[in-house]
């Protein structure tokens, strides 16, 4: 059995689905703030204001994804410490 340290800097994850977890989150991430800059980019015309809309929209896509990512991993770390057993 392949024991490891509980380093702080040692954060690879330990299993496969720990691994498409982290790499669907940042999928989540990259796809949450080109869409609002997508959007951004499509008012900014309409308006004349062109790189206004597409910064606000990639910021408030980046800050809507950290939240979300937040709670999730947040929740997940929670979760993970209540199935840990616990020692006597």
């Amino acid at each position: 059995m392949d024991q490891r340290p509980n380093d702080a800097h040692d954060a690879r994850p330990e299993r496969a689905d720990d691994l498409y977890r982290y790499a669907g989150s940042g999928l989540q991430l990259a796809v949450t703030v080109a869409v609002f800059g997508a959007l951004g980019y499509l008012v900014d015309p309409r308006l004349g204001t062109l790189p206004l809309f597409l910064l606000v929209g990639m910021l408030l896509g980046f800050a809507l994804a950290a939240y979300t990512l937040v709670r999730q991993f947040s929740t997940q770390k929670a979760t993970k410490k209540d199935e840990e057993p616990r020692e006597r």
